[in-house]
């Protein structure tokens, strides 16, 4: 949903902090165009489930799955830092993005049908960009596993909401720790799409962090079927994340030249690539920051 006086930008931008070199193993998501990047001001940070949860998930092991990627960030805020990071419940909503005037919520939901398949071409919510929210489905490109929506303050980057979207329609999610699921025969048995290896790097997003070129990252772009390392938050994220929300201390600025990069699509064809946005607004703006990609055996799928 597009709230009032809020500005529409795809795709999240690479920060390069200062005195650090290129191979730094973590980025703070920048504001585009200035010389601030993303974090939560009030460091109570609740997050709500989609009470639908994944239809495809056996139980409630998906929400069980989200409670442990929780917890491995709230595990490394008991080290260094003062954020409180926690699921609150559950909520019926289905709608991602800022509700202006209305009543915000960090939602985590599954999209379970494409909207290219559910959506009449002639639904005004084409031009729009609205029909994820107006019909519950799945509106980004099919190479993204899960996508954060981040709307924040564009004069100092302080969030106000974020929520996650897992894209449910073609892939099958996951909670079990062993097998890996054979090539072509994903089930929940064994592990495909892991909820909780999903979860672990969307939340980095959520709390301000962007993709880094180390594979073996959190923070990696890119998931293969079968993998739960993004489980357990690497050390370089960890230092990031210490960094970033230092305890009894505020966020420090993230001065620093910026580097555009490729992750996410909104809409359009397949894939893992980047849109445009729609100019700048005077208070309030949202990003789809950083989309995890899918990852392929042997490098493909």
């Amino acid at each position: 949903m597009k709230a009032s006086g809020a500005a529409r930008w795809a795709g999240p931008l690479l920060l390069l902090v200062p005195g650090l070199a290129l191979a730094q193993g973590y980025l703070r998501t920048r504001v585009p165009d200035r010389e601030a990047c993303l974090f939560w001001p009030d460091r109570r940070v609740a997050l709500v489930a989609q009470e639908a949860g994944s239809a495809r998930t056996p139980g409630e092991t998906e929400f069980s799955a989200l409670e442990a990627a929780v917890e491995g960030w709230a595990r490394l805020s008991r080290r260094c830092s003062d954020v409180a990071l926690g699921v609150t419940g559950r909520s019926r909503s289905t709608t991602v993005g800022y509700l202006q005037g209305g009543q915000n919520e960090n939602l985590v939901l599954y999209r379970e049908t494409r909207c290219e398949d559910v959506v009449p071409p002639d639904d005004g919510c084409q031009a729009d960009g609205a029909c994820g929210n107006g019909w519950n489905c799945w509106d980004h490109g099919e190479g993204i596993l899960a996508l954060t929506t981040t709307t924040y303050n564009v004069r100092t980057g302080a969030l106000v909401d974020a929520d996650v979207e897992m894209n449910a329609a073609p892939y099958l999610f996951t909670t079990v720790s062993s097998p890996a699921c054979a090539e072509g025969q994903d089930a929940t048995t064994c592990v495909s799409t892991d909820v909780q290896n999903t979860l672990t790097h969307e939340l980095g997003h959520l709390l301000g962090f962007d993709h880094v070129e180390e594979p073996t990252s959190t923070m990696a772009a890119t998931a293969p079927p079968g993998e739960l390392s993004k489980r357990v938050i690497d050390p370089d994220t960890a230092t990031g994340f210490c960094v970033a929300y230092p305890a009894g201390l505020p966020t420090p600025p993230c001065n620093g030249p910026a580097v555009a990069r490729i992750v996410a699509q909104s809409r359009g064809s397949p894939g893992c690539s980047a849109v445009g946005g729609e100019g700048a607004a005077w208070l309030l703006a949202w990003l789809w920051v950083g989309g995890l990609c899918a990852g392929g055996r042997m490098g493909q799928r």
